[in-house]
């Protein structure tokens, strides 16, 4: 009777996993790849499906999903991408998930006010992130056309991905990327400041795709737009979509 009563707490204990775990293949905007990377076990623990992430570029991925890539779901830094998917049909749905925050990373020593840092910035080399395939180097443009300033050199990657990485190996001096790139690795007071860009008139609500019809695939897009993931996304450096009414 003890041996029953062990097995039937144990069971009750137990969450319930879906009857036939699966892979889910993710396409994830190179802004969103470390918290997704750190939102993976939980996803998995939630619903017995494991995430198999795929990072690049917004307007890479989006490329690649029209031609046929087998992407399940797709995380876009932008709400433009997932719904031009949507209207010519491939994409089932979408719904955003976050909300990006612009940042300029630079010395320690540069000033804390945007307009200031903004023009010390344009006068040394400065990365971004190709306008044409990353919405975070669309709004990089913005806000400097915004303030009338011509940088004397722009170092662009495809990415803010690779944004990020050209400031850390110290050949860039500044550079306009996401937030959450800052928090997860650039977060060093002796090497680098960043202050947060004002409004550039660039929408960087990012929006969750779902490209595939399967359990696996419905069950990601679900989990990463619900609330469970929602603080950990908020806590990683993102504002948060308001919930649809």
């Amino acid at each position: 009777m003890l041996i029953r009563c062990t097995l039937l707490a144990m069971l009750l204990l137990t969450p319930l996993r879906p009857a036939q775990a699966a892979d889910v293949t993710v396409a994830v905007a190179a802004n969103f790849l470390t918290t997704a990377q750190a939102l993976s076990p939980a996803f998995e623990a939630a619903t017995g499906h494991r995430a198999v992430l795929v990072g690049g570029s917004t307007g890479r991925l989006t490329a690649q999903i029209m031609q046929g890539a087998p992407y399940d779901v797709f995380l876009s830094a932008d709400a433009d991408h997932p719904h031009g998917l949507l209207t010519v049909g491939r994409a089932i749905a979408v719904r955003p998930y976050a909300i990006g925050r612009l940042v300029l990373v630079g010395p320690p020593d540069m000033p804390d006010q945007w307009g200031a840092a903004l023009a010390r910035a344009a006068s040394g080399p400065l990365a971004i992130a190709n306008p044409k395939l990353a919405p975070y180097g669309a709004a990089a443009r913005a806000a400097l056309d915004a303030a009338g300033l011509t940088p004397a050199q722009i170092i662009t990657g495809d990415s803010v991905g690779q944004v990020a990485a050209f400031v850390a190996s110290g050949n860039v001096g500044f550079g306009l990327l996401a937030l959450a790139q800052v928090l997860d690795g650039l977060n060093d007071t002796t090497r680098f400041a960043f202050v947060e860009a004002p409004d550039t008139g660039v929408s960087l609500t990012q929006s969750a795709a779902l490209i595939a019809d399967t359990p696996a695939a419905r069950a990601f897009f679900e989990w990463i737009t619900g609330p469970e993931a929602a603080p950990k996304i908020a806590a990683a450096g993102y504002h948060l979509p308001k919930p649809a009414p």
